[in-house]
């Protein structure tokens, strides 16, 4: 039944690129045109990752098409991962159309969409709009072995950077200290981007220094594996107070593994979003999204970072705080679409299937015990069915799940 349903999923998913908009659908001898991602410091998460979906959201004029082996973006873009402070940053230069998409923390563009933006220097962007949730940004409180700090409270007089002006790591890190009520001038504050902030730890003139994004971020992990730093917990009263004060927090845990820790570490996080403006032509964006989804950037994905394995279409809509755009919006109606004409077909299956059964004596009048049962196939290539959040469509129009090929699911795990 699960293999019937997943043959029709895929039949209906491959209608789905034969009408593919023209925009997107064009010859490969189409016009270049470029397409600029803002990114973050080379020593965070935001500018590898930036990389990999420059990556596979490229197909240049001339490349071999997609079923051959060649390239899977949209038709004649060139995308290019551009280096800037953060999140901040990265939404002034969108507005001021010096980008064409970019990364950035939930939290700074939920305050930028909804007007909020002057309270931490981003712009005001009621047409800002998502492509999709990628993954948790840990906040990371490093301190330099020796400086006496063990809790953020130990922060008090000492040398502390918060990350560059225009990074979303500075937004957070004064919420942090608010929370715990450390006030600014308490602290000796610099702001310093994280690799500088390594290099001031090493030659002991930076006590410690706050970063917001994946793990592992190189040069922190560096620093800890040369006996240099460590990472401080935050309490679970504060992570509480935290979360409670600011929704788009959510309790979080850097794992021992992450950077050969002597314990996992207790913190907070936010989500990664892929974000444009409103504006933007909803045919690329449809294109965008679908090449995101698509096999090939899945095992760029996995191979490429190890938080580009957290960037799961069943999360695509997850913390988002910012409306979908037209184009991502759309695309994901039509996966949500397939995936219920798949289902519905399983439950056609099953409702018509002859009854099961059961064992009978063998010569000797013992039962016959049936083989072992194989594992149910979790509807084969379309991987187990997501969670589907209701909402309405032009928000969160459902959890989408990817293609295996064009015209085809590719697997959930």
């Amino acid at each position: 039944m699960r293999r019937r349903a997943a043959a029709l999923a895929a039949s209906l998913l491959a209608g789905l690129f034969m009408l593919l908009p023209p925009q997107t659908a064009r010859a490969q001898d189409e016009a270049m045109r470029f397409f600029r991602i803002g990114t973050g410091s080379t020593a965070g998460t935001y500018f590898p990752i930036g990389g990999i979906l420059a990556n596979a959201v490229s197909n240049p004029p001339g490349s071999r098409p997609c079923e051959d082996g060649g390239a899977c973006g949209v038709p004649g873009l060139v995308a290019v991962a551009v280096t800037t402070r953060g999140s901040v940053d990265n939404l002034r230069l969108l507005a001021a159309g010096q980008l064409d998409s970019a990364l950035s923390q939930a939290d700074v563009a939920v305050l930028a969409q909804t007007g909020r933006g002057a309270e931490i220097g981003a712009p005001l962007m009621p047409d800002l709009r998502a492509i999709a949730s990628l993954y948790p940004e840990s906040l990371h409180l490093v301190a330099r072995n020796g400086s006496g700090i063990s809790d953020i409270k130990d922060l008090v007089g000492k040398r502390v950077s918060l990350d560059r002006t225009g990074s979303g790591s500075l937004v957070d890190a004064r919420l942090v200290l608010a929370a715990a009520g450390i006030p600014l001038d308490a602290l000796r504050v610099e702001n310093l981007d994280p690799e500088v902030a390594v290099d001031h730890l090493r030659d002991g003139s930076l006590d410690a220094f706050f970063f917001v994004g994946g793990y592992p971020a190189v040069s922190i992990g560096a620093a800890i594996e040369d006996g240099v730093a460590g990472l401080v917990p935050l309490s679970g009263a504060l992570r509480d107070e935290l979360v409670s004060r600011h929704p788009f927090f959510v309790e979080d845990v850097i794992p021992r593994d992450a950077y050969n820790l002597p314990a996992p570490v207790g913190t907070v996080s936010v989500r990664a979003l892929w974000v444009v403006r409103e504006g933007l032509n909803p045919d690329l964006v449809y294109g965008l999204t679908r090449a995101l989804w698509s096999t090939p950037t899945r095992s760029l994905l996995d191979a490429g970072h190890a938080k580009g394995r957290l960037i799961r279409v069943e999360t695509a809509n997850l913390g988002v705080g910012v409306p979908l755009h037209e184009g991502a919006a759309r695309f994901y109606r039509e996966w949500q679409a397939a995936i219920d004409a798949a289902a519905a077909a399983e439950d056609a299956d099953a409702a018509t299937a002859p009854p099961a059964v059961g064992p009978t004596p063998d010569a000797a009048g013992r039962e016959e015990q049936p083989d072992e049962a194989a594992p149910a196939a979790p509807l084969d290539d379309l991987g187990t069915a997501p969670v589907i959040d209701r909402a309405p469509a032009e928000t969160a129009p459902g959890a989408p799940v990817p293609e295996q090929k064009p015209g085809t699911p590719a697997p959930a795990d």
